[in-house]
């Protein structure tokens, strides 16, 4: 039976960044209803690791380090060759090499059932699925696209995926045969073997139509899982206590801006600048409040910055004391601030990309904006706060119960747990 089986998640930074987050909430509810589940990570970090997080041990048998060492140097040596290409472009880049790849299928031989969540960097694709037994159910949540590319996380439009890469825009490449084109090659090879019991899981349904269309996981099968959240611990709460807190004063309308890193350009921190500077212009008041890793961000001197709590409930304090959630992001998946801001009650202004208006519905549960210039996002972002005075409660109660619909918690678990049963109890269901 499913309960009897041994569930390994892998993923890179266990609880770090929205990929981490989103697999350590699915691990902790799993295992709050006795699933045997654990979350594997490349890296610790110090004693923040809760019952549950493990990270991988290394051996010292001769010949795994003699091939952790080789490997070392392959990696090291691409990368050196790539770094100037891949810096100019901005874009990050992860090979499909790693020597974290055969202490990770140590840890994986334990397990009847593998999990994989964002595995950059942390998975060697080459050895892991070449070792893998065939026939070891395996499931893996994609999180942006780079399982399925020649090493990009987003392809920004270009479809050569789908075929065999290379010419590669981010490397600035004009050869048919580039790294992005070796990587992809090595990965269809690499996970033909188990395409058979492999089921893709995506967040959402954009990112499992592109996932689809790709050769990497060409006879896979494919379910759509919204990322979910702690409505007990994300919820509205009353606002003018809220304010409390001085984030802001009561009258004042304000605008809550959330990323691990504020400086990332992919996040749109510089375009909302500039979209608040055009706000200001026209005399439109809202203060800014930025959440998260502040180091060389920009931010204009009466913007109020504050660091990632670890507490989930006091990060769930500053959402609800926002008035408005923007995420201005050039490409997204499925964001955790999206979700954890309609949990509470928060409508959002999010760049109409990626699976953000599967989560944001224009006049339901906040707006999208097509134009990625400072003066479109301005004119949607006023266009919320002029609705609110009259329309707050509306606002926050359509949020809520979207929230309550898609991204309770419980019901997720529930969802992988249905997964997970047909192949204990069939290795044939999963496929049919």
């Amino acid at each position: 039976m499913f309960m009897d089986k041994r569930i390994r998640h892998f993923c890179t930074f266990p609880n770090q960044g929205g990929a981490g987050i989103a697999a350590w909430r699915l691990v902790a509810g799993l295992r709050s209803r006795g699933v045997d589940a654990e979350l594997f990570g490349a890296w610790k970090f110090g004693d923040k690791f809760k019952p549950g997080q493990r990270s991988i041990n290394i051996d010292r048998k001769f010949s795994n380090c003699v091939w952790r060492q080789i490997r070392k140097f392959q990696t090291m040596h691409i990368k050196k060759r790539l770094r100037k290409k891949t810096t100019s472009s901005g874009m990050p880049f992860f090979l499909d090499l790693s020597p974290m790849g055969q202490p990770m299928l140590e840890c994986a031989k334990a397990a009847d059932i593998i999990h994989l969540h964002w595995v950059c960097e942390f998975i060697d694709y080459e050895y892991f699925f070449s070792k893998l037994p065939v026939g070891v159910p395996i499931f893996w949540t994609l999180h942006d696209m780079n399982p399925f590319t020649g090493g990009c996380i987003h392809s920004m439009g270009c479809q050569r995926f789908q075929e065999a890469c290379g010419k590669c825009p981010i490397l600035d490449s004009q050869s048919s045969d580039d790294e992005s084109a070796r990587i992809l090659q090595r990965k269809i090879q690499s996970l033909a073997p188990h395409l058979n019991n492999l089921c893709v899981i995506t967040p959402s349904q954009w990112l499992g139509d592109l996932a689809q269309k790709s050769r990497v996981f060409s006879g896979a099968r494919f379910r759509v899982i919204p990322n979910g959240v702690d409505l007990d611990i994300h919820h509205p709460r009353e606002r003018q206590r809220n304010r409390v807190t001085n984030l802001a004063t009561d009258t004042e309308k304000v605008l809550l801006f959330v990323a691990a890193s504020l400086n990332y350009q992919y996040k749109g921190g510089v375009l909302l600048i500039d979209a608040w500077r055009e706000l200001v212009a026209r005399a439109v008041k809202a203060k800014v409040i930025c959440m998260g890793d502040a180091k060389g961000f920009p931010a204009p001197s009466d913007w109020t910055l504050l660091n990632f709590s670890a507490n989930e409930k006091d990060k769930a304090e500053v959402y609800a004391s926002a008035d408005v959630l923007v995420v201005p992001s050039e490409f997204e998946n499925y964001p955790n601030v999206i979700c954890e801001a309609l949990a509470c009650g928060v409508p959002v202004v999010g760049s109409h990309v990626g699976g953000i208006p599967e989560m944001v519905l224009d006049g339901k549960t906040g707006f999208t904006f097509q134009e990625r210039s400072a003066i479109c996002l301005a004119d949607t972002i006023q266009k919320l706060l002029e609705t609110l005075p009259n329309e707050r409660a509306a606002w926050s109660n359509r949020c809520r119960e979207f929230a309550e619909k898609t991204f309770c918690m419980t019901d997720i678990e529930e969802r992988h747990i249905q997964l997970y049963d047909e192949v204990g109890i069939n290795p044939e269901a999963i496929l049919a």
